[in-house]
């Protein structure tokens, strides 16, 4: 009698990537996750780029979020000869939906140069770091508040559904800060994203939103939103999602290319010295899959459950399914 063959587990494939276009962006963004490994980058070529997407169509890869720095910055520091056309339609050959995360810059030079480019793109993601316009700027230091708000209803223009994008810190994720913002999503009409920000030195970070900030934070957005996308780890007790996290399973970060020419990949969109354990170099997926970032043991177990937590799906927020640490959702 033939032995019994436990049937082998199958890897989940990649279907969502984050990728950095380039080392150039002209703001200094304090909780800016790239600037150390833009320093050390050089220029994305048309070569690369045809490199990647075909990369991109071999792993099966579904949508991808074009960002790291300013989009528009791609190959060149003058926007008007920017390869951020030739990587939209090139991803839209290979149906590939593309992305864009932007400050709302982007947005505005597409929209002067190459507007027939806006309707292709699957989503905009729009990044504030408050919903007072005072308070981003600051942060961002430039007046970038009402060239994020001109974005949002540049893609309304163009039909292009929006998120607003906050990336938790402990100065923004306060009580005042998460109303202000859920009236802000509600008022352009655009779904909600929180990736909680990450660093090296964990919750001794001091801008890591600390473990009270977190659950009650959360515990606000869920109370006031519906749910569409739960890939924050931390979170998946209140939706009984057993899942691993998707970072290196089922979503990849290509960075920026290096001053050697070489394209890093990681399993983490906030952490690219995670491409020293092994990853990077040739353009392969990483051979490390299921590992849990580190910086969600910090927060521990929900210590309550909400009184509702809502769940539904969007076309759009379904674009983010599977992808890195993230969670969005939908003012009520």
């Amino acid at each position: 009698m033939a032995a019994k063959t436990e049937p082998k587990a199958v890897a989940p494939r990649v279907r969502r990537a984050g990728w950095s276009l380039g080392s150039t962006c002209p703001f200094g963004c304090k909780h800016c996750y790239t600037a150390v490994s833009r320093s050390t980058a050089g220029e994305i070529t048309v070569e690369q780029i045809h490199h990647v997407i075909d990369t991109f169509t071999r792993l099966g890869v579904e949508s991808v979020v074009l960002g790291g720095n300013e989009p528009i910055y791609a190959g060149s520091s003058e926007p008007k000869t920017s390869l951020l056309p030739l990587i939209i339609d090139s991803l839209v050959a290979a149906d590939i939906k593309p992305i864009l995360i932007t400050s709302g810059l982007t947005t505005r030079f597409l929209q002067m140069h190459f507007a027939e480019k806006i309707p292709l793109l699957a989503a905009m993601v729009i990044s504030l770091d408050s919903p007072n316009a005072d308070d981003h700027n600051a942060n961002r230091g430039a007046p970038l508040f009402e060239i994020a708000r001109q974005a949002n209803h540049t893609g309304a223009e163009h039909g292009v559904p929006t998120l607003v994008c906050v990336t938790p810190t402990r100065a923004n994720f306060t009580p005042d800060s998460l109303r202000g913002f859920v009236e802000l999503a509600h008022e352009w009409d655009a779904l909600l994203r929180m990736n909680t920000y990450k660093s090296a030195s964990g919750l001794d970070d001091p801008q890591a939103v600390t473990v009270e900030q977190y659950w009650d934070g959360f515990g606000y957005l869920v109370d006031q939103c519906t749910t569409l996308v739960v890939d924050e780890p931390p979170l998946f007790p209140w939706f009984d999602r057993t899942a691993p996290p998707n970072c290196g399973r089922s979503s990849i970060r290509v960075g920026f290319p290096t001053l050697q020419g070489e394209i890093p990949i990681t399993p983490c969109q906030y952490r690219p010295e995670l491409g020293s354990h092994g990853y990077g170099g040739p353009m392969e997926p990483p051979p490390e899959r299921n590992r849990l970032c580190i910086d969600y043991l910090a927060y521990g177990d929900p210590p309550f459950t909400p009184a509702s937590a809502r769940v539904d799906r969007s076309p759009t927020a379904d674009l983010f399914t599977d992808y890195l640490c993230t969670w969005i959702g939908q003012p009520t």
